[in-house]
């Protein structure tokens, strides 16, 4: 088990909350979502250099980037909903009701971090189960990438 997957457990099996947030990447498989996958290699090159930079130009720049890469491509997305296109393929169609604030804060999340590891949907729930979590469920719509689990009254009287 790597570090990344040593932290999650720690994580999970904490006896302080009943209730933990997570967060799941659905992994693209063989060739599909090519698109998406180029998009994903190139924004992760990004993010390897800026999470990297100080604190203060960290700030600049994922701020940048919410301004001339999300706000743009979210706006038109929002245009396309009201022509009623198929606007749910463009990258950052979610954040069509967000906020800039929310753009801004997801950008930094995303630029800013230096480690990141990606999981499966099945390793999540997994280390939950490890971890003492019941009724573990996964969003059925944007952003997919989220769960959420109880801590076992079990677990937390141990």
């Amino acid at each position: 088990m790597g570090g990344a997957e040593r932290m999650l457990t720690s994580l999970v099996t904490a006896k302080r909350s009943t209730q933990i947030n997570q967060y799941v990447v659905n992994l693209m498989k063989g060739g599909e979502f090519s698109e998406q996958r180029s998009l994903w290699a190139l924004s992760n090159g990004v993010r390897l250099v800026v999470s990297r930079l100080p604190h203060r130009m960290r700030f600049i720049v994922s701020d940048a980037i919410a301004a001339m890469v999300y706000w743009p491509l979210v706006r038109l997305s929002a245009l396309l909903a009201r022509f009623r296109s198929a606007n749910q393929s463009l990258p950052l169609s979610w954040y069509a009701d967000k906020s800039f604030y929310v753009m801004r804060t997801d950008a930094y999340d995303r630029f800013c971090t230096r480690l990141e590891k990606r999981f499966t949907r099945g390793q999540i729930e997994q280390m939950l189960e490890c971890g003492g979590f019941e009724e573990i469920r996964f969003s059925d719509s944007p952003p997919y990438w989220c769960a959420v689990g109880i801590k076992s009254r079990r677990e937390l009287s141990v």
